[in-house]
């Protein structure tokens, strides 16, 4: 036992490793954030810790076989560094040997005073009592009792070094079976930490499964609590492998180092009067210390005892300080920290500790898309996907920043019962399927496990309803809605055939429909008609051969419509008049069908839609008729007048006009008689023909002396007398009515007395264009005015001469 106090002193961080040896165990594994709130400001502190210790002081741990021994002192110099190091929102409760009917709550309010007290309570206990244990344990479970945060964790831990009595008949291994696995209300797992000093304390069976741990000590006391230390915070120590690094600057100066945000520093000093001074944050942010407490070990003389002192001199020296840096209530952030000294301080002489700021964060979707927690329905898809983040801002931490070889989990509970989990590698995407999830209160828990610390979990609750027990009813009051035949469709009547859907016999929403994915084409609708019986004459009248068609519309209220539809609306005599069974039925759901009746009614005045459907007819064909029709191509048709020029056999003209434009819309071509388009002008009655060509009517001939085809060379200016001779006319009267008469590209010859009127037809596309015809025929009509008003004189002159004569 010398030798091993002799190696404690050499090696200092051996011995700052004993002052962290329970503290560790209950400063918070740091992982999610429980927040205190104030008038002032808001404090991050890590998960909050009830503790429960079962501390021996009983005689054995002073001397044992006739030799004194210092485990008393070592063990109580722990327990004044766990006070010193537990927060204040923490809970501590001491059970002694010495009172072990009692569990004592350390005031960590005010830690000067508790450690004082621990330092001079040096009370020994006659025997070690297994009734402390399930003392301890009862104090964790009342004081669970009012705590609903998740993150609080709830630790058993029992110090001794003897064997144990038993209690109610029951043996150590025994009540700790009892209490392993152990879910506190806020669903919290028991920890358990049984620590084993010398070779007679009792041995027992590890479950780590369950949070059952055996931390044998033998005689190397501060290795063992060291390892507890470990196994059990989620403290790390700057300058191990996992993220933290320290650097020594100078005599009074270290800067330390961390990939991700922390809730606080911790500084162990020992054996040296330096003490923590002040803190930089990137050079150039102050950070606080919050506390700096001092902690030295008891000795019976110190405390009034009339006992030798059995502690031995090198003992005696444990003493030092405990710094905690913070800032301003606020997590620290990812960066370098100044640590500054008020005297010299080797790096034997201190130990540098941080807690690291890990959130985990659960994101649940159903399809990639979020989920609303009231839609999910037994049967849905889900996807989990876990991370770990910056607990205030969200921010996702990489992995790599992450402690060494940490391993994930995700697991999913039904109504308190585990139903599956899924196990993953620091490399593997952090994912998970949950198929056909389960209805009840379903908890999916995201896991990080750090190797050698306490797990860290995540919890998102939600309720998974029922599957849908859907069903399809009609709405009683509108059941046997009535419609005229005339007038069907969606507002063919006041009160509808209506139905609702109905879930568990609650009737759904609209936005429980859409959120089940119902839509109308998911629906089929079945009638069947009962028809009328009401005589052959209103069979006839209102019976109509045809079955009405339907239609339907899911309404604001979630209510579904079904009314009668029809395309033949304009023969409603057609449809079936009578009662119409309606069977409307969800595809998607077995036996899930309403049935309800409407009835269609005829009238005589649905033989309306009969002169109605030939008014169409006629008036379709009438459209085919007049776009059928042959029509004129917008020729001219011009008109000049003959007469003899006194030469032998020529004439002159007299006159020369256009005297119609034959259109080819014009009001013969919405005649319903005729296939050709009629124009008439001067007497004349011009008639269209195909390609283009123009007749005229041999009707309209009859009032000239004679006609005759106007032939290629011979002209009224030299043959003047030719064409006028009777010989060569074809003669018409109204007895002998002449025939139509194709005007050719000549034109048509007409005798009218002693003048030879001259009929030609130009077509559009033989017209002279541009700006010299538009002259030429500019200066032709002002000849042709010229020849009227020539031909006007001497008419005037001649009728003047005539009566002078007369």
């Amino acid at each position: 036992m010398n030798c091993l106090k002799e190696k404690l002193i050499k090696s200092g961080k051996l011995l700052l490793s004993m002052i962290l040896i329970m503290q560790l165990c209950f400063f918070g594994s740091g992982i999610s954030v429980l927040a205190e709130e104030s008038e002032d400001s808001e404090t991050f502190l890590p998960p909050k810790k009830v503790v429960a210790v079962v501390y021996d002081d009983s005689t054995s741990m002073r001397a044992f076989g006739g030799k004194l021994l210092d485990n008393w002192a070592t063990a109580n110099y722990a327990m004044q560094s766990l006070t010193a190091l537990l927060s204040t929102g923490d809970e501590l409760y001491i059970t002694r040997m010495s009172d072990y009917r009692h569990s004592e709550q350390v005031d960590l309010n005010h830690k000067s005073q508790a450690i004082k007290e621990i330092r001079s309570n040096i009370e020994w206990a006659d025997g070690t009592y297994l009734e402390a244990v399930a003392v301890a344990m009862s104090r964790l479970k009342t004081q669970a009792q009012q705590e609903k945060d998740e993150n609080t964790q709830y630790w058993l831990v029992i110090v001794t070094d003897g064997a144990m009595e038993t209690y109610q008949g029951k043996d150590l291994q025994t009540l700790l079976d009892e209490y392993k696995g152990y879910t506190f209300p806020n669903k919290s797992q028991l920890y358990i930490k049984y620590m084993s000093i010398g070779t007679e304390a009792v041995k027992i069976t590890d479950d780590t499964e369950k949070g059952l741990q055996s931390c044998p000590a033998g005689n190397d006391i501060v290795g063992t609590l060291n390892d507890i230390a470990k196994n059990v915070s989620g403290c790390f120590e700057f300058g191990d492998e996992n993220n933290g690094s320290i650097e020594i600057l100078d005599k009074k100066t270290i800067r330390l180092h961390s990939e991700v945000p922390l809730y606080s520093i911790s500084i162990f000093s020992q054996n040296s009067k330096a003490e923590v001074k002040s803190a930089v944050l990137n050079e150039d942010n102050k950070m606080v210390i919050s506390e700096s407490i001092y902690m030295e070990v008891t000795d019976p003389k110190k405390a009034g005892n009339n006992r030798s002192s059995f502690v031995d001199d090198k003992t005696k020296k444990l003493k030092g300080y405990e710094s905690r840096i913070t800032l301003n209530n606020e997590l620290i952030p990812a960066g370098d920290y100044t640590i500054t000294f008020s005297g010299n301080i080797s790096e034997d002489d201190f130990i540098a500790m941080y807690q690291p700021a890990i959130g985990l964060d659960l994101t649940v979707t159903e399809d990639e898309e979020e989920i609303v927690p009231e839609n999910l329905r037994e049967g849905d898809n889900l996807t989990v996907r876990l991370s770990a983040v910056n607990p205030i801002t969200g921010a996702e931490i990489p992995i790599q920043n992450l402690p060494e070889d940490v391993a994930w989990a995700i697991s999913c509970s039904v109504d308190g019962e585990e139903a599956d989990e899924a196990h993953f590698d620091t490399n593997d995407e952090l994912k998970w399927e949950i198929e056909n999830v389960k209805a009840g209160n379903i908890t999916i828990r995201g896991t990080m496990y750090i190797p050698d610390y306490a797990p860290t979990n995540t919890y998102y609750p939600v309720f998974v309803n029922e599957p849908r027990e859907i069903t399809i009813e009609p709405v009683s009051s509108t059941d046997g809605a009535v419609y005229e035949r005339a007038h069907l469709g969606k507002k063919g009547c006041e009160n509808p055939l209506t139905f609702r859907l109905l879930d568990h016999g609650e009737p759904m929403s609209l936005a429980d429909i859409e959120d089940e994915g119902i839509e109308k084409d998911d629906f089929s609708i079945k009638v069947e008609t009962q028809g009328i019986d009401e005589g052959a004459l209103k069979n006839l009248i209102y019976g109509g051969w045809k079955n009405s068609g339907t239609g339907m519309s899911v309404n604001d209220d979630g209510t579904i419509t079904v009314y009668p539809d029809s395309i033949v609306r304009f023969a409603p005599f057609s449809l079936k008049s009578g009662d119409y069974d309606v069977h409307i039925s969800l595809d998607s759901r077995e036996n899930c069908t309403g049935t309800g009746t409407y009835r269609i009614i005829g009238s005589w005045t649905d033989w309306f839609y009969v002169l109605l459907i030939l008014f169409f007819i006629a008036l379709f064909i009438y459209i085919i008729w007049v776009i059928t029709k042959i029509r004129f191509t917008n020729q001219r048709v011009i008109r000049s007048v003959w007469e003899s020029s006194g030469t032998k056999g020529g004439g002159r003209m007299v006159g020369k006009e256009r005297i119609a434009r034959l259109s080819p819309i014009c009001l013969s071509l919405f005649s319903p008689v005729g296939r050709d388009v009629i124009q008439s002008a001067h007497g004349l009655t011009f008639i269209a023909q195909p390609g283009g060509n123009v007749k005229v009517s041999g009707a309209s001939l009859s009032s000239y002396d004679g006609y005759r085809k106007a032939d290629t060379g011979t002209n009224p200016e030299n043959n003047f007398a030719s064409i006028i001779n009777e010989n060569n006319l074809k003669k018409c009267d109204k007895k002998n009515k002449a025939r139509d008469f194709v005007v050719g590209k000549n034109g048509l010859y007409l005798k009218q007395g002693k003048k030879i009127i001259w009929i030609v037809v130009e077509k559009k596309n033989n017209r002279r264009r541009g700006g010299t015809g538009n002259r030429r025929n500019s200066a032709g009509r002002r000849q042709s005015d010229s020849i009227r008003r020539s031909s006007s004189t001497r008419s005037s002159s001649t009728r003047s001469g005539n009566t002078g004569r007369k």
